[in-house]
């Protein structure tokens, strides 16, 4: 196992970590949801602040979580995954209506 160092502060056992990168002073956090750990800067310098912040970011994630939304959002591929599944259950839905008759973006028309 390795050793603690001063920079990091376990605020909740194998649950949320406040810790600052080798060059930095800013205080980032490490939080575990759904079993994967998910990093986020707190975006301060002085250890009280990050620590309240660091709770605020598991709580903000935990309520995206609860509410079907992608708890953290790091990439095009996340929110592309979860508008897709949305759009699938949508698809299975007795009132799912497809649409075809889309207007076409106005660079398009080439007269």
């Amino acid at each position: 196992m390795s050793e603690k160092k001063d920079t990091t502060h376990i605020l909740v056992p194998h649950k949320l970590v406040l810790f600052q990168r080798p060059r930095s002073q800013v205080w980032q956090c490490r939080f575990q949801m759904d079993g994967k750990w998910q990093r986020a800067s707190t975006g301060t310098y002085e250890l009280n602040e990050a620590r309240e912040k660091a709770f605020d970011l598991i709580q903000e994630a935990g309520f995206r979580k609860r509410m079907n939304y992608v708890p953290i959002t790091r990439s095009f591929k996340n929110v592309a995954e979860y508008t897709i599944k949305k759009l699938d259950e949508a698809r299975d839905t007795p009132n799912f209506k497809p649409s075809n008759d889309i207007d076409p973006p106005l660079w398009l028309d080439c007269k």
